[in-house]
């Protein structure tokens, strides 16, 4: 369904604006999303002892790089958060957005 923004302001701002579809970029996207699914689904069809044992190794590794990943962000944005008034933490920290 298509955005009431686009609908009205859409044709407006972007009238003189060529814009393309990235064929090249989506069809990159597809490939690198399909690849290792594939990959996956074989190995999990053909070694099951292999799947097993990879699970067992990539979860802890998952997990690890998702706090490093949180880690790495927060530590990068510090000085945004130090700007921040005493209102916007409020609603950062406990979810209140204004709806």
């Amino acid at each position: 369904m298509m955005p009431l923004w686009i609908l009205t302001l859409g044709a407006t701002i972007l009238r003189e604006a060529e814009l393309g579809i990235p064929y090249r970029n989506i069809a990159t996207f597809a490939v690198a999303l399909i690849v290792p699914l594939t990959i996956g689904i074989i190995i999990q069809r053909t070694l099951p002892k292999t799947a097993k044992f990879l699970v067992r190794i990539l979860k802890p590794f998952a997990v690890f790089l998702i706090i490093y990943i949180i880690i790495f962000a927060v530590y990068t944005n510090l000085f945004l958060f130090s700007i921040f008034s005493w209102q916007v933490k409020f609603s950062i920290y406990f979810g209140v957005d204004g709806f």
